[in-house]
């Protein structure tokens, strides 16, 4: 059973979210009912916040103390095992609704839709910052949690923000050309873009990307060319990157290095040297290729090295998901 978007506004970490975040917060929050008498919140992991939405809890306190709390009131606007004092144990006076979270997803949603807002210098800078949030797909939960973001640093975001800017693609465009020299990243906002690349002369499809996907960091990060060409099947609205920027705010948290000595390790249990520098796996879909797509993988060995970072790294696992290798860069 999931919560609603106005159950989670009642909650004092979520009351200012936009509606569009609170619905994807209803997709992964969880309601559980606990009957009277019971101990709702016994052995319940660390990471998880609990809220109560209806009915009466005793709170037990750490060192001494109790308090009687009702679902609806101040009081439980907030996480109840998150009060200064730690708690002991709890009892239901009466059949409670809680609402569960976890920590992880609570933090990203305040890393994104707060400290932004507040990081920007001037009105401008912060207005700027809330049109960017307010194109939910291309920062989607999703995206955010499993994504190019997921690795960004907090004192990042309001400037990567800002300097994102939002073009116009028409059906049939080619934003992205195979062979081209990488100029910018691009996250979709809306329509939806076909991933082609040429094998043996011929066109073969790799993806379908869409809303909330991510394609053009490859060619960014391994300043190789662009190893696919991406085309708008629809008309649709780009949130774009350029290159500096790219690499100013984005490209390091997105290697993850390894020593010489450990990535050779990783190819004798069967990694795979890819050297990006020079060109990217031929094959016509990655997945066909299981330590590139499934296991460890491998890059450049001057760079990054074998299973240190995925090569198929740079467009949202949701897309990776629904249609095997999905990079496009």
């Amino acid at each position: 059973m999931r919560p609603s978007p106005e159950q989670l506004a009642r909650l004092a970490p979520l009351g200012g979210l936009p509606r569009e975040r609170l619905g994807e917060l209803a997709e992964v929050a969880v309601l559980e009912r606990a009957p009277r008498g019971s101990d709702p919140l016994k052995g319940r992991a660390e990471s998880l916040s609990v809220f109560l939405l209806e009915g009466e809890l005793l709170l037990a306190y750490r060192g001494g103390g109790t308090l009687v709390v009702v679902g609806g009131t101040e009081e439980t606007q907030q996480a109840l095992n998150r009060h200064k004092q730690a708690l002991e144990r709890t009892k239901a006076i009466t059949d409670v609704e809680l609402l569960v979270l976890d920590d992880e997803t609570l933090d990203i949603v305040s890393t994104w839709d707060q400290v932004a807002a507040a990081g920007g210098d001037g009105a401008a800078a912060m207005a700027r910052a809330g049109e960017l949030r307010a194109a939910g797909g291309a920062f989607s939960l999703a995206s955010l949690r499993n994504g190019a973001f997921a690795q960004l640093p907090a004192a990042h975001i309001d400037e990567l923000l800002a300097r994102f800017s939002r073009v116009r693609a028409l059906a049939g465009e080619a934003v992205i050309r195979e062979g081209d020299e990488g100029d910018y990243y691009y996250v979709i906002e809306s329509g939806r873009f076909l991933v082609e690349r040429l094998v043996g002369g011929a066109k073969v499809t790799l993806a379908e990307l869409r809303r909330g996907d991510a394609f053009g960091e490859e060619a960014l990060v391994s300043e190789a060319k662009r190893n696919a060409t991406v085309t708008a099947l629809v008309a649709g609205d780009l949130l774009r990157l350029g290159r500096g920027d790219f690499n100013e705010l984005l490209r390091e948290p997105l290697l993850r290095r390894a020593p010489f000595g450990q990535a050779a390790q990783r190819v004798r249990d069967g990694a795979l040297w890819l050297d990006v520098a020079r060109s990217t796996c031929r094959l016509p879909r990655c997945a066909t290729c299981s330590p590139c797509s499934t296991g460890p993988a491998s890059t450049s060995p001057t760079a990054r090295a074998a299973g240190a970072a995925p090569p198929r790294l740079f467009s949202s696992p949701s897309a990776a998901s629904r249609s095997g290798c999905s990079t496009a860069g």
